[in-house]
């Protein structure tokens, strides 16, 4: 009975052991990379700053975020490894510090000095306009000025400059890392494809959620609302917007136009956006068989082209019945395609039974269409 005892014993303590390794090492594996970013020549705090994370094996990016009031920035949790810290703001040096994390709970990244960007033209020395922004309780502002509207030619380039917002190749729009946002206009919730067609210097400021409240779905990790001039210009005006491709095997094109008729209380307006994205694709496999006959040899090679293309247009008006109320009509139509042409082709070797050649062309006739009405009688409100 002793013995028995002496074994219970010995086993509880060989599971307490385990349970305890197994939660200082979950521990070690998850830690924090803390920050503060300081202006160099006045030694103030620099809020607001775009700060991202990359894996340096691969580039990858691990998160996105941006410095707070008093210049303070965190990611968590952060497994170990190396990684490269990304810091960026209009008016400063970019700044890239490595970053390894190891078992040390928290990481700091320690103060990072940024050094204001200067341009220097013969004997003229040009400071670049930083982006004013204004923090409230449950929102950060942001207020467009004349550099940013110079450095974008669509909706989609000026939410390129704001802290915190990333926009990839494919003109896909994320917050702090995260595409599961929603977009509003003037408080009225829209898509990339509706921003991508906007005139840049429509845009008055633009108001970022980080931490949307209970009103939302709760999948819903941030909001962005963009703030379109109420006093806009009467008359007619537009622009057109369009890439010349580099390259004929991989072309990405987001070519737009916008035209806007304004008459007093009366806003009439159409736009275009189009998404184009064609490369190759090349594809060889092998494979080899063996049975009671023989051996079988088999090579195919696909020789194939991707075509994605999609055409949308919008229209729609805006009647303002006073300060507080609008009458709205928005629609699109958006033809689009995806599809892919070129030529397959099939080589057997092996038996005599089994010898031969295939070959085929394939074209693809795939056209779709989609549309979308919305009209609306709304009380404008603020953006909380």
């Amino acid at each position: 009975m002793k013995s028995f005892r002496s074994r219970i014993k010995r086993c509880s303590l060989l599971v307490i052991a385990i349970t305890i390794s197994l939660f200082t090492l979950q521990a070690q594996q998850k830690q924090q990379i803390k920050g503060l970013l300081i202006d160099q020549k006045s030694n103030q705090a620099v809020a607001f700053a775009n700060v991202t994370l990359l894996n340096t094996t691969d580039s990858t990016l691990v998160g996105g975020t941006m410095s707070n009031a008093e210049g303070e920035f965190c990611f968590s949790p952060i497994t170990n490894g190396h990684y490269r810290l990304n810091v960026s703001i209009i008016g400063y040096e970019k700044v890239i510090k490595p970053i390894e994390v190891t078992n040390t709970i928290p990481l700091k990244a320690d103060t990072i000095l940024l050094q204001e960007k200067f341009i220097t033209l013969d004997e003229t020395v040009v400071a670049a306009d930083r982006m004013k922004a204004k923090t409230d309780v449950d929102k950060t502002t942001f207020f467009m000025n004349k550099k940013i509207y110079d450095a974008s030619n669509t909706g989609i380039d000026i939410l390129k400059h704001i802290p915190g917002i990333q926009v990839d190749i494919r003109q896909n729009i994320s917050l702090e890392g995260s595409q599961a946002i929603i977009i509003l206009v003037d408080g009225k919730e829209r898509d990339r494809n509706f921003i991508s067609q906007l005139n840049p210097r429509q845009i008055d400021k633009v108001e970022v959620m980080s931490a949307p409240d209970s009103k939302y779905d709760a999948d819903v990790s941030g909001i962005i609302n963009i703030i379109l001039k109420k006093d806009r210009d009467s008359g007619i005006n537009g622009h057109i917007y369009a890439e010349i491709p580099t390259s004929k095997s991989e072309i990405y094109l987001f070519p737009t136009y916008s035209l806007n008729y304004s008459f007093k209380k009366f806003n009439l307006y159409t736009s275009y956006n189009g998404e184009f994205s064609y490369f190759d694709i090349d594809e060889k496999s092998y494979r080899k068989s063996w049975n009671n006959h023989g051996t079988t040899e088999i090579n195919l090679n696909e020789y194939l082209e991707q075509k994605n293309w999609s055409h949308r247009f919008h229209y729609g008006f805006d009647y303002f019945l006073n300060p507080r109320n609008q009458f709205n009509f928005y629609a699109f139509y958006n033809p689009y395609s995806r599809e892919h042409d070129g030529s397959i082709e099939m080589q057997i070797t092996g038996t005599e039974e089994s010898d031969g050649h295939w070959a085929t062309q394939k074209e693809d006739s795939d056209i779709n269409h989609s549309s979308f009405y919305s009209l609306k009688l709304f009380k404008v409100l603020k953006f909380n």
